[in-house]
């Protein structure tokens, strides 16, 4: 018996001498195996032949390769191509494996890299829990995988999947040479500790002032302390058509968080030191326990214990790693899955989902991954503010929880309503729709939601715990909801989120085929719409010209705009913004194009014009015969002359650009030559025009006036 057991130490020993390649074939059935034990314990099931990998990226270093990476439908996972290495160095449920890695994410995956060429280059051979987790996911045998009895798992705490490109960096410093829509970069170290404080949804605050000068920006600043973060507006992730509320709410924490860490902005990336960051958010930020603590000089089990120890507390961690001279990458640790036998902790990469997924924190061979963390990243004062009593939502877009946080259960024996009010002055809801994200209440506590501003409107919806929800809306610009809880139990409590439906004053294309006429952006004593996108077509009969004339102008910035084109020719006539009135524009086909749009961001109470047109309704020389002006443009005074041959009652008319009349002569029972010269020398400069109208028909000519 112990020849037998010394053979078999021998044997063991033999193994781990000889580190060796790892072909294709081995890494590929290694991933399978590895994915669908995943997959089973953590995230569902998954049947063995419907794991089909469509692609293998090979990731290479110094000619050798370093990695292997299966592409999924939806998902990846990533194999090491050397056997000292821990077998499975990351994987996805979703998305691809990046083609085109962004650097905080190709730094990221070089780490592991880095150790594999580390090994190789020093003949490193695996030791003997790494030698286990080959021998384990290279089997036959993959149901035994399932009967992991010590799994254990912490799901993804943080749902945020934030960015620091546009918008979320709208409060960045601008700078034109910045692909991120003219605004530098928000920084992954902003992005990573805002995304923190939202699961946290705290602070109400800040607290204090910082203020520092930075090329070629000028003078950067934020009053934490009169800052009011608006939770309430801000959605796991936001786009450029996404609400103005949410998106400014976001970019406005992310800004308070880089200037928080003295952010260096700039057009290509913007940095900050992640050593700096438990004293901004002590100092700043109203989170006075964190601490920074680098991995350098600690064992892998102890690394991993610190993390599991944050996780289990339900507290996400900032994540850092350093390259030398730069200042290094950041990011969020917010989850880890056990099989019993290794951890993969769940990486926020703060670049709007990009990469996300589940990697290892083995180093090996001695060779040490350059992270570090900020743990105890938590509230400090009074937690959590659990609703209570009336709270009114303003926003267009938001969401709104029982107030328990994350960790918490709601109170029992209370009333908390929300009253969700986005109607302003200067602008139109039609309805409201509120959807559960999440809804976890005892059996005997209720939600409630009015069609109205208090409960005495009709009640559109009751939910209990337990039962299922739907979502619901209202059919006016208010709604009413109620959360009741008893004394006989209680539970995590819920989050919902809500949409307001703003009035769309116009859309589509409008053709009009009258001869004069007039035409808005739709919203009369409101502001125009976000996003709105709409056309207009002015397709007069017999017009020999078309002048568009404006009566009231204002736009909220450059971004809200109106094109004008020539319809004709298709000839781009003027693109207009601002609060100026605009000169007249002339389409000398006498055939328009007009498209209105404007974006999410501010708006204004809009535009309203009419046109004109020249010869319109008869011929010129079927009315009026010799119809002339002339000096035309003119300075001081025209003279106009025309003949008709009939005798009839005319007048003769100037009217200027807003449609007022600068002259007019009444004429009856007119026959023969008419002359008469009239004074324009204290017209403003413009375009005028002449009209003659008659029971037989109407002229008109543009009027030039210098």
């Amino acid at each position: 018996m112990k020849k037998l057991l010394l053979l078999l130490f021998i044997a063991t020993m033999g193994l781990n001498l000889f580190a060796a390649k790892v072909s294709p074939q081995d890494a590929e059935l290694v991933a399978r195996n590895y994915y669908y034990q995943q997959f089973n314990l953590f995230n569902g099931e998954l049947n063995y032949n419907d794991i089909v990998f469509t692609e293998l990226i090979k990731e290479y270093r110094n000619g050798e390769v370093a990695l292997y990476v299966f592409n999924m439908e939806n998902g990846y996972i990533i194999v090491s191509a050397e056997d000292a290495m821990t077998p499975v160095i990351g994987y996805s449920w979703e998305g691809s494996y990046p083609a085109n890695k962004e650097a905080h994410f190709e730094w990221f995956i070089s780490e592991y890299v880095n150790n594999i060429e580390y090994l190789q280059d020093n003949a490193i051979e695996a030791d003997f829990d790494i030698m286990n987790l080959w021998n384990t996911y290279s089997t036959d045998d993959y149901e035994s995988l399932l009967d992991a009895k010590d799994a254990k798992d912490v799901p993804v705490l943080v749902s945020a999947t934030w960015n620091q490109d546009w918008p979320y960096n709208y409060y960045s410093p601008e700078d034109e040479d910045s692909p991120a829509n003219g605004h530098t970069y928000a920084g992954c170290v902003a992005t990573a500790m805002s995304m923190i404080m939202y699961y946290w949804q705290y602070p109400d605050h800040g607290e204090g002032f910082r203020q520092y000068y930075q090329y070629p920006y000028g003078v950067l600043e934020a009053n934490f302390e009169d800052t009011y973060y608006n939770w309430g507006a801000m959605l796991d992730n936001v786009g450029s058509n996404s609400s103005e509320d949410a998106i400014k709410a976001i970019a406005e924490l992310q800004y308070q968080c880089g200037i928080a860490v003295h952010m260096n902005y700039g057009p290509d990336g913007s940095g900050a030191y992640s050593p700096d960051v438990p004293a901004a958010l002590d100092n700043y930020l109203r989170y006075n326990d964190a601490i920074y603590q680098a991995k350098s000089g600690m064992s892998n089990s102890a690394w991993e214990t610190i993390l599991v120890g944050q996780l289990d507390n339900g507290y996400p961690m900032y994540h850092s790693g350093t390259e030398p001279p730069s200042y290094g990458h950041a990011f969020v640790v917010d989850g880890y899955n056990y099989s019993g036998s290794a951890y993969t902790f769940h990486f926020n990469f703060g670049w709007g989902g990009y990469g996300n997924g589940y990697f290892a924190s083995t180093d090996a061979g001695g060779y040490t991954l350059n992270h570090a963390i900020v743990k105890n990243f938590i509230p400090t004062e009074t937690y959590p503010n659990h609703a209570t009593g009336l709270i009114t939502l303003s926003n267009k877009v938001g969401r709104f929880t029982d107030g328990s946080g994350p960790l918490e259960n709601y109170i029992d024996n209370n009333s908390a309503s929300f009253l969700i009010a986005p109607q302003t002055e200067n602008d139109s809801v039609e309805d409201i729709t509120l959807y559960f994200d999440e809804f976890m209440v005892d059996a005997s506590d209720v939600i409630r939601v009015y069609d109205g501003e208090d409960n005495s409107a009709p009640m559109l919806a009751e939910f209990y715990g337990g039962s299922s929800t739907s979502s619901v809306t209202s059919t006016g610009n208010m709604m009413l909801v109620v959360f009741e809880t008893d004394g006989s139990g209680n539970d995590e409590g819920f989050v919902l989120r809500y949409t307001a439906d703003i009035h769309e004053w116009c859309s589509g294309t409008v053709t009009y085929t009258e001869p004069t006429g007039s035409l808005d952006d739709g919203s009369g004593d409101k502001n125009y719409a976000p996003g709105s996108l709409c056309r207009f077509k002015i397709t007069p009969t017999w017009a020999a010209d078309l002048t568009l004339i404006f009566d009231t102008f204002e736009t909220a910035d450059e971004n809200d705009y109106l094109e004008i084109y020539d319809l004709g020719s298709s000839a781009l006539l003027a693109s207009l913004s601002g609060n100026e009135i605009p000169d007249p524009v002339v389409a000398p086909s006498g055939q328009m194009y007009i498209v209105w749009r404007s974006d999410n961001f501010d708006q204004a109470p809009g535009w309203s014009a009419h046109w004109e047109t020249g010869n319109v309704g008869i011929e010129l020389e079927e009315a009026f015969n010799e119809f002339n002006l002339y000096p035309n443009p003119a300075n001081d005074e025209i003279s106009i002359s025309f003949e008709t041959n009939k005798a009839e009652n005319l007048i003769v008319e100037i009217i200027s650009p807003s449609g007022k009349a600068m002259y007019s002569n009444k004429i009856d029972s007119f026959t023969g030559n008419y002359t008469n010269t009239v004074d324009v020398s204290k017209f403003a400069k413009g375009v005028y025009f002449l009209r003659l109208l008659s029971s037989e028909g109407a002229a008109a000519k543009k009027i030039i006036v210098e």
